[in-house]
């Protein structure tokens, strides 16, 4: 019986302290502080992330401006590498697989577009003419005001003729033509590039070099002298000044005879002239015996006449050279 009275006393006191736990318990609950988190706080600035941001941001417009400062260099570069398509005189020009910008003569490989006409498989034909075939990519009415030239190249990229690319009627779009180039024999063999380019007026306009050409025959009694001084800019041929003149060397022929052949050259002289008149060159001098012009290739127009102009405004020296020297003229 003791030993349950004992162990009843155990079990209330144990009820006793569950009871006042539990009722401690309760009053602390009352206590505890319900934090909102909805409720909006001053929040605490980061200044490390704050600077880091700021970095960045500093590095983004650094580099911006690095590109910008660096675009023409970076632009210049890709030029000089033919593997790349690349622009040049805003756009104007656009080479597609050329070697430093020029065609190979002989191979199909490779275009260049210019003012947008497509030309490309340069190649040799009979009678010592170089072709290169065209592909307008819209209507062209007047290509002869586009101040496009075709430059053929040696076999060290030096140029060796020149020529303007012209036609005598429009250009249809999307429909394929083939300009012909005929040249002399040496320049036939040398041809190894060709290349097609822009030159503008104003280039030509300032005269750096000259060359004379000079032909002396005799027809029976008399000596014809013929005189041919070009003109030239960096861009080559701009004008030239012809002067032909008969000059009796024996007095004591046949007065008739003597007439006879004068005449013949006069008509001769006459015939060109007449002809030049026909065109917008003024300059123009002639009598029985000679004739004398100028023909200014930058504002030549040659009109309704039959005159035979034998160069056009851009050829080379070399070239220029080359032909008189075939037809045995000799030039300084």
């Amino acid at each position: 019986m003791g030993l349950f009275r004992k162990a009843k006393k155990e079990n209330v006191e144990l009820k006793e302290t569950n009871t006042l736990e539990r009722t401690d318990f309760d009053k602390n609950k009352s206590e505890i502080e319900i934090v909102d988190f909805d409720t909006k706080e001053e929040k605490i600035e980061n200044t490390l992330v704050t600077r880091k941001e700021n970095r960045i941001i500093f590095i983004i417009i650094a580099a911006l401006f690095l590109v910008v400062f660096l675009l023409p260099t970076l632009t210049s570069w890709f030029q000089r590498n033919s593997i790349f398509s690349y622009s040049d005189k805003v756009e104007e020009i656009v080479n597609n697989n050329t070697i430093d910008g020029m065609l190979e003569v002989g191979k199909e490989e490779g275009s260049i577009t210019v003012k947008k006409i497509r030309f490309y498989n340069a190649a040799k034909r009979t009678n010592n003419q170089i072709s290169l075939i065209y592909l307008p990519e819209t209507e062209i009415k007047n290509v002869n005001n586009m101040e496009i030239y075709i430059e053929l190249y040696n076999s060290s990229k030096n140029v060796i003729y020149r020529t303007k690319f012209t036609s005598d009627k429009k250009l249809e779009r999307k429909v394929q033509g083939i300009f012909t180039m005929p040249v002399n024999e040496m320049i036939y063999k040398e041809a190894t590039y060709i290349k097609v380019t822009i030159i503008k007026e104003d280039e030509f306009k300032t005269e750096t070099d000259s060359m004379l050409c000079v032909k002396t025959f005799t027809d029976e009694d008399y000596k014809l002298e013929y005189e041919a001084l070009y003109s030239f800019s960096n861009s080559g041929l701009i004008s030239y000044k012809i002067r032909r003149e008969v000059v009796m060397e024996n007095s004591e022929t046949d007065e008739v005879e003597n007439e006879q052949r004068i005449n013949k050259y006069a008509e001769y002289f006459e015939k060109e002239a007449e002809e030049l008149s026909k065109t917008n060159v003024t300059d123009i001098a002639y009598d029985e015996t000679s004739i004398e012009y100028t023909i200014d290739l930058l504002t030549f127009d040659l009109g309704k006449s039959d005159f035979s102009n034998p160069y056009s405004i851009g050829n080379v020296k070399r070239q220029i050279k080359l032909n008189e020297e075939a037809n045995k003229w000799s030039c300084k």
